[in-house]
């Protein structure tokens, strides 16, 4: 089996979803690479009493030793930071010592070879500047081509991904700097997925931009890209309500913890020269679109009333118009 130059280190974040977060650990444990992984835990604070059940099942859980990697570092945190915060400041303690990172958040479960295939694609996109990123996770489509393909696609996924230090650290969390690139209408245009423009549009709406949107942002500002494949090497497990941001939907959580995961564990060649595909890109378009339909309409439908609303009476005040002149 071929090996990687570098193995990155793996961080991954956590409150009180005991099951979700043993789950992720046993199954990245079982991965091929793990012996050689650096696993980094950030243990955020509960911010109320409700939260201490799980908090303290996974101080437990920790305290009693993770083994099968080769390193484990634990960061507990004194007071509630908040996802985003324990996150981001993990991360920056993270590059003081590397240069590559993987980063997953607690209820995801991983495939044999997540981390061979992360990691040989940070190896082997390091040098190009136009990739972002290696995502783990594949939307539960049906792609027409063979199971490991590889391709580029502008778009991201947090669940299970690899980036690199000087490419992340690019990225520009400024929520005025979008506001004012969407008002020139050229640079709309170059936003070519429908999905990421209706979220940022969205976010602008309420002045506030989540960090999946804002990478999706920069990749189209700065004509990048991530690398996925047809089958995913993440499953999530996030959708039974327990999550921050993923409500509670019977539907969306059989069919993301059913998923299946890639099966293969021997390391394989990646393209020299991954292309952006249009079709693929044009089904996870389409696929991202539904999925908005369905949390911000159907699921809550007085969000579209007012649109409706608006809609009908301008329509009227245009026929009561035309019919006085």
């Amino acid at each position: 089996m071929k090996s990687v130059k570098k193995y990155a280190p793996v961080l991954i974040g956590t409150l009180n979803r005991y099951d979700h977060f043993k789950r992720c650990v046993e199954s990245l444990k079982n991965c091929i690479y793990s012996n050689e992984t650096h696993l980094f835990i950030a243990l955020d604070y509960p911010p109320s009493e409700k939260h201490c059940s799980g908090y303290n099942k996974i101080q437990e859980y920790i305290d009693s030793g993770i083994n099968g990697f080769k390193e484990v570092t634990i960061i507990k945190r004194k007071e509630n930071l908040g996802a985003h915060e324990n996150f981001y400041n993990a991360q920056a303690l993270i590059f003081e010592k590397y240069d590559r990172i993987i980063i997953s958040e607690d209820d995801n479960e991983f495939s044999l070879d997540f981390l061979n295939f992360i990691n040989g694609g940070l190896d082997t996109y390091e040098k190009r500047s136009d990739i972002l990123a290696i995502c783990g996770y594949i939307y539960p489509l049906n792609f027409r081509k063979k199971p490991d393909h590889i391709f580029l696609y502008q778009g991201f996924s947090a669940w299970g991904y690899g980036t690199w230090r000087d490419k992340f650290r690019a990225i520009n969390w400024n929520i005025d700097e979008v506001k004012e690139y969407l008002l020139n209408k050229d640079n709309v245009k170059k936003i070519t997925s429908k999905h990421v423009l209706s979220h940022l549009k969205r976010s602008i709406r309420i002045n506030k931009l989540g960090g999946d949107t804002y990478i999706c942002y920069h990749l189209f500002r700065n004509n990048m890209s991530c690398i996925f494949s047809n089958t995913s090497r993440v499953r999530n497990h996030g959708y039974d309500g327990s999550g921050l941001h993923c409500d509670s939907n019977n539907v969306e959580h059989l069919l993301y913890q059913s998923q299946i995961l890639f099966d293969s564990k021997e390391f394989y060649s990646f393209p020299n020269n991954p292309l952006l595909d249009s079709v693929t890109q044009q089904e996870i378009d389409n696929y991202l679109r539904k999925e908005i339909w369905y949390y911000r309409y159907l699921k809550y439908p007085h969000r579209i009333l007012p649109k409706l609303s608006s809609k009908i009476m301008s329509y009227l005040r245009k026929k009561w118009t035309a019919i006085k002149y």
